[in-house]
């Protein structure tokens, strides 16, 4: 009975009286000899007993009182432990930590410090500790070194918020409308440019006299395609920009507009494939950046405000690394200087915000941020968000000799290989289409539509199973050309193949395919990842993870992955390169957003949190968690989950493991019939455009192009809606084996869409979320902001969301799915790579600074500004 009531009921709910039934007492009469039983204690921890001690300092009554509240307790030991004895979980800590800080009006308090100091007794004497070294650091005017260059840039935001003289927010309807109407232009007159160039080289092409001249003239259309693709971005930036400056755009105005075509037409550039080459550097330096030789830069985005960036020689960006030149805050668009010295190394998923600087030789984390106004000295190691000094070092010590001609025969080869290639493809798809593709009914008839139906059919499934074995098989094959563990130099074949078996392997339809179910296990393991002994849960792996190599991934049995994993098997200088094995331990949890590198010291039983930055040094973690950024030890499970584990060998799970297997099934089919569905209506629109061609001409094309757009959207609104059963989600609390789980992970596969990044920066953005379920309020940017659960959204007026920044209604904590809302004010903003968790509310005027982590269940008040990961209330002075 006690090892079930332990099992069933966190520890200071299981009575004492019970605790003790192992050693109960018998009379003759078979029955309890109440009078010989020992005193009770107050409670268990790991087999030792606690006295009962009560709270003496004011801040611990303070504390005390408002943790009794919580967990409906008259009384409770200040030495007991909030999660081992306790068995709080850290959303009710969250609502904790948010009433002391309303109750004492200590806005430094934040979840850092509840897990570090995890007693009534501790939590008190650090606060009381802290209060005494501010009144100290005060009256010497003395700021800690990981927060330089906040002063400066909360006072400049607080500046830009008290001028009502240019107050941005007060945009009108002319101004707002008037700009979404431009912006609606730009998109009609680029795609009946499109078209009309389109209607005037296929007549040209077609008229060749034989297929060695059309090969020629598909080239030579090709070849001008991107040479005006790349230079128009680059003329545009000049004639519409000039040289940027340092300034503050407010968005909706005609300056915003201008800024905003040119962003479209770098994000549309064919030359952005070419990021992390040699040609990239080349292509940014036209744009008006200051960039040195011998220079990688594989960012996600490239930068906008150009002319303001300037990179030394020797340097490298690694990948998913976020470099916008540009930041939205407070309704505008603000653009800074960025200084990068010579020698320096930018890890994988980190962020430099504007007005920031690295010097010479430095070097910062991967999944970091440099925050605005921060510097990171000349030789120094910083790591963390946002960035301070650490003793680790980053950079691979890989150097290989690299010529000028090998760039340049490299960047020849990257060219004009596709280019080659591609007349053939487009050959090959003429003569079948030409041949056997051609509907020969009359347009419009019912047996018309069932031709273009049945051809239909055959191209998706001929393309669905070449695009399957061209990722099992291809990368096995180029692997065998290369060896873990041994140096290659950049821009070689070696580096070349590398890049092939990169891009190959990770394929985005495929994951979310087979993700979420118990048959992702089975498509990893053909895609070239190795496992221990597998034991199914039905959701090992979410939808999204990639990698850099896939044979070089081991993961050990009863280890759990969560969307958002990225595995960094290649370690890369500015000249060399070099392939390293991955190795995750057993009964492993890795949160959402993760960049794990090769040289991680991740052991066995970890709970890795969401955006928490893996130490590469110091001793293995083992048997804990860890949470932040830079990292910190948690305790491994907290609350219900330390009881929950989805890898017992219980009824339950055997018999819900086929149950589960059967539904995710039917959501891969439907996944598959939208495809489908919606591949045949796109050519369904395209075949009658072409045999109405002469009677309706260039503008029924055009016309074409937008109910194709208009019908995507609505398309898309269908899915997900239908997904959902036409309902709203609610928050919910369940394990992975219950139905209404598997019902969410069917609409996380429509909900992955091409309309996650739709409209980004236009009006229209809101429009289509609004259509999805968001409670939005009126005129809010949005730079890009990605969203889960739509429909657990709620949004005031005139927020400002940057690009990357997440809104995530939800968590799968070690096999227990929860969900809440998201409740965000008005006049708030989200800067890049913000990402807020459930439960969160966030009132009006309150900020969340780049790459912050708003932990679950935080209570942000108004006109708060949270930062760091795990986030907290920073002041004026960036404490």
């Amino acid at each position: 009975l006690n090892q079930h009531l332990e099992k069933q009921l966190p520890c200071y709910m299981v009575p004492a009286y019970y605790q003790q039934l192992d050693k109960m007492p018998m009379l003759a009469s078979d029955k309890a000899d109440r009078k010989a039983l020992p005193a009770p204690q107050s409670r268990r921890t790991g087999g030792t007993e606690q006295v009962l001690q009560l709270p003496e300092t004011s801040t611990e009554k303070v504390l005390a009182a408002e943790l009794g509240q919580l967990l409906g307790l008259d009384t409770l030991s200040i030495q007991a432990d909030f999660f081992a004895d306790l068995g709080v979980n850290s959303l009710l800590m969250a609502r904790y930590s948010a009433a002391i800080r309303r109750q004492l009006g200590r806005t430094d308090l934040c979840m850092r410090d509840i897990y570090s100091f995890p007693t009534v007794a501790a939590l008190a004497a650090h606060l009381d500790a802290r209060a005494a070294e501010k009144i100290v650091a005060e009256q010497l005017n003395e700021q800690a070194p990981e927060i330089q260059g906040y002063q400066a840039a909360v006072s400049h935001t607080q500046a830009m918020d008290s001028n009502n003289s240019d107050n941005p927010y007060q945009t009108g309807d002319l101004q707002y409308f008037g700009c979404g109407t431009l912006q609606l232009l730009f998109f009609i007159i680029s795609g009946a440019m499109t078209v009309w160039v389109g209607l005037q080289l296929v007549p040209w092409v077609l008229s060749a006299a034989g297929p060695v001249e059309a090969y020629l003239y598909i080239t030579a259309v090709s070849v001008g395609m991107l040479l005006f693709s790349g230079i128009l971005p680059v003329a545009a930036k000049w004639l519409l920009i000039g040289r940027w400056q340092a300034e503050e755009i407010p968005v909706w105005s005609l300056r915003y507009y201008r800024f905003w075509v040119v962003k479209q037409l770098l994000a549309m550039s064919p030359l952005n494939a070419f990021r992390g080459y040699p040609l990239y550097n080349v292509y940014l330096r036209l744009l008006g950046a200051k960039i040195g030789k011998d220079v990688v830069l594989a960012c996600k985005h490239v930068p906008v405000a150009t002319d303001l960036l300037h990179v030394g020689d020797n340097t490298i960006l690694r990948g998913d690394s976020t470099l916008l030149s540009y930041k939205a805050q407070d309704y505008k668009i603000v653009t800074g200087p960025v200084h990068i010295g010579s020698n320096v190394v930018v890890g994988e998923a980190s962020i430099i915000d504007i007005n920031s600087r690295m010097e010479d030789n430095s070097q910062l984390a991967h999944a970091s941020s440099l925050q605005e106004g921060q510097i990171i000295p000349a030789g120094q190691s910083w790591h963390g968000s946002p960035a301070q000094p650490c003793d680790s070092d980053f950079r691979f010590p890989g150097t290989k000799s690299i010529s000028l001609l090998r760039k340049i025969l490299y960047t020849s080869a990257q060219f004009l290989l596709p280019l080659a290639l591609a007349p053939l493809s487009i050959g090959i798809i003429y003569v079948l289409v030409s041949q056997y593709g051609l509907p020969v009914h009359e347009p419009l008839s019912l047996l018309w539509a069932m031709d273009i139906l049945l051809d239909v059919a055959v191209v998706f499934t001929v393309t669905s199973i070449l695009g399957f074995l061209v990722l099992t098989l291809l990368p096995r094959q180029l692997n065998k050309l290369l060896k873990a563990e041994k140096d290659y130099p950049l821009y070689g074949v070696h580096y070349y193949i590398f890049r092939w078996i990169q891009r190959t392997s990770n394929n985005t339809a495929f994951n979310n395919l087979f993700g979420d179910s118990s048959l992702v296990v089975h498509y990893l393991k053909w895609v070239g990842y190795r496992f221990g002994e597998i034991v199914q849960t039905g959701s090992n792996f979410g939808m999204s993870q990639k990698h850099h190599v896939p044979f070089l991934n081991y993961f050990g049995t009863r280890t759990m992955v969560s969307d958002g994993l990225s595995l960094l098997n290649a370690r890369q200088s500015t000249t060399a390169f070099r392939l390293c094995q991955i190795t995750i331990g057993e009964d492993n949890f890795l949160g959402n957003s993760l960049v794990y590198p090769a040289t991680a010291r991740i052991g066995n039983n970890c709970l890795i949190g969401t955006k928490t930055l893996l130490p590469i040094d110091g001793r293995l973690r083992e048997n804990t968690g860890l949470l932040g950024s830079p990292a910190f030890e948690i305790p491994r499970a907290t609350g219900a989950d330390r009881d929950f584990d989805p890898f017992a060998e219980d009824e339950i799970r055997q018999q819900a493991l086929p149950k589960k297997l059967r539904t995710n099934v039917v959501s891969m089919l439907l996944l598959l019939t939208a495809g489908f569905l919606g591949f045949f209506l796109t050519m369904l629109l395209a075949y009658t455009l072409v045999a109405f061609h002469s009677t309706w001409g260039a503008w029924g094309w055009v016309t074409g192009m937008v109910v194709l757009t208009a019908a995507a959207i609505g398309f898309s609104v269908l899915l997900e809606w239908s997904m959902l059963g036409f309902r709203r989600m609610q928050p919910v609390t369940m394990s992975i084996y219950d139905h209404g789980y598997w019902r969410v992970e069917r609409y996380w596969k429509f909900s992955a869409s091409l309309m996650s990044q739709l409209f980004a920066g236009t009006p229209f953005r809101m429009m289509t979320l609004r259509m999805l379920g968001v409670k939005a309020g009126k005129r809010i940017f949005d730079d890009g902001v990605q969203i889960s659960e739509k429909t657990l959204i709620e949004i005031g007026d005139y927020c400002t969301f940057s690009a990357d920044s997440t809104l995530q209604a939800h968590s799968l904590e070690q096999g227990r799915f929860k969900s809440d809302y998201i409740r965000i004010g008005n006049y708030c903003t989200l800067e890049a790579g913000a990402f807020i968790h459930y439960g969160v509310n966030i009132a009006d005027h309150a900020r969340v600074g780049t790459d912050a982590f708003v932990m679950k269940g935080e209570q942000l008040a108004s006109g708060e500004f949270w930062n760091a990961n795990p986030a907290r209330v920073m002041d004026e002075t960036g404490h």
